[in-house]
């Protein structure tokens, strides 16, 4: 019994490590790569598919083989690289549109774990039945968590319908198990609250079109008769292009090149080149580790070159741009092509956005957040 399951080891572990070279040795050194490789690579996996059939102790499936594989090799790469399969594609082009319910969470997934919860929506169920940031989620309606990747199981949270979701967290000792409802998604990309002690708050809930032409109708005129401060929320702001991003920044920021998404072969010179129409208000940025992508960007751009405070937490780090590969069957690879640098000693890339003052609450409220905005202007 205990050589069968060795061999059965053995045997997912080879075709494993030459799915992944043939994966890796195709995307990321396809300049270096002849007709020749490629056969000879495709030869290989079909020998060792050929030997797990005819020796594994289980007939297996060879579609559910490679496509295991697959996933597992493209989950392990980062936080930010993934494989969907096709029935998540259609929730990922709903979040886009905003058309999604939702429980209000945010949460962050390392290749096998289980995920964490890293922010929290206010105004919405889940931070009104009970779920606090740092909460461990074992299962979503009692399908287990753990295989899951990080998009997987962010658009798990989400519905077409305003139904309730069950969730599992670990407990210690003993876990426990809520039902929570979902709420409608903001279909504005913002929100705006003016001035209110000196301070107005502008929330970003997305970076997607036409968030930044928008603003400049709606909000830029505002701010101009004001003579306040400015606080930009990229709380639990995960959606949005690096495009959208450069846009936003140069309400803010005229600037000729802000930095570059770095590739493989090549790179995409980014810049803000319009005259800014903000460029002399005083900004404060409010992140946590639910700030991701795009809005990191925009956060550590803004940080930089127009002296941007930070409160906040910092955030994961996932500053690239990603690309979408369709695959057969419908499924499709979500990988980070070209990761954001400022210069070549400098990227934001698995490091996130440090704040100038860190939230040492628990409790990531608004109200938690003026109050340490406050502090800071203080100490200024």
């Amino acid at each position: 019994m205990k050589s069968t399951k060795n061999r059965n080891i053995i045997f997912l572990s080879i075709i494993a490590a030459l799915a992944l070279f043939f994966l890796l040795d195709k995307q990321f050194l396809s300049g270096l790569i002849s007709k020749q490789s490629d056969d000879k690579n495709l030869r290989i996996l079909g020998s060792v598919i050929s030997l797990i059939k005819e020796d594994y102790v289980e007939m297996p499936d060879p579609v559910k083989t490679m496509d295991g594989s697959f996933r597992g090799l493209v989950d392990s790469l980062d936080g930010y690289s993934c494989y969907l399969e096709n029935d998540k594609i259609s929730l990922l082009t709903a979040r886009k549109q905003n058309q999604l319910y939702s429980p209000g969470i945010v949460i962050y997934k390392r290749y096998g774990s289980f995920p964490v919860v890293i922010g929290l929506e206010e105004d919405f169920p889940a931070a009104e039945t009970g779920i606090k940031i740092g909460d461990t989620i074992s299962a979503f309606d009692g399908v287990s968590t753990l295989l899951m990747n990080m998009e997987e199981a962010n658009l798990a949270l989400l519905s077409t319908k305003p139904e309730p979701i069950k969730l599992k967290i670990l407990g210690i000792g003993e876990d426990k198990e809520l039902e929570v409802a979902r709420a409608k998604m903001p279909e504005a990309p913002y929100s705006f609250k003016p001035a209110n002690n000196g301070i107005g708050i502008l929330s970003i809930n997305n970076f997607n079109q036409p968030l930044s032409s928008t603003i400049k109708k709606t909000v830029v005129p505002k701010l101009r008769k004001q003579d306040s401060l400015l606080v930009i929320d990229l709380r639990n702001c995960v959606e949005g292009s690096i495009e959208e991003a450069c846009m936003f920044i140069n309400l803010f920021l005229q600037k000729d090149k802000i930095g570059y998404l770095d590739g493989k072969e090549t790179h995409k010179d980014l810049s803000c080149p319009d005259q800014a129409e903000l460029e002399t208000i005083p900004l404060i940025i409010w992140t946590n580790q639910a700030t991701i992508g795009p809005a990191e960007i925009a956060a550590g751009v803004l940080q930089k070159f127009r002296n941007a405070e930070v409160v906040g937490l910092q955030s994961p780090g996932f500053t690239a741009e990603r690309d979408f590969i369709p695959l057969n069957g419908g499924s499709t690879l979500l990988l980070a092509a070209w990761i954001f640098r400022f210069n070549e000693k400098e990227t934001l890339w698995k490091k996130g956005i440090k704040p100038d003052k860190e939230i040492e609450s628990e409790e990531q409220t608004e109200t938690v957040y003026l109050q340490a905005t406050q502090n800071l202007l203080s100490q200024m």
